[in-house]
């Protein structure tokens, strides 16, 4: 299956909460996973920022 990811769910399976379960369970599997350069600005924003 195809799935497009945002930032928003990459930063809660980073960050280990609840939500982060779904994505993991995408991860997981053998799923064709997108994601744009833009989201993943975000994810190293937001990452820096909590350092």
């Amino acid at each position: 299956m195809k799935y497009f990811l945002d930032s928003s769910a990459w930063i809660s399976y980073l960050e280990g909460q609840e939500r982060g379960v779904k994505v993991h369970n995408v991860l997981s599997k053998n799923n064709e996973i997108f994601i744009i350069s833009v989201n993943i600005a975000e994810v190293v924003s937001k990452v820096k920022r909590k350092l």
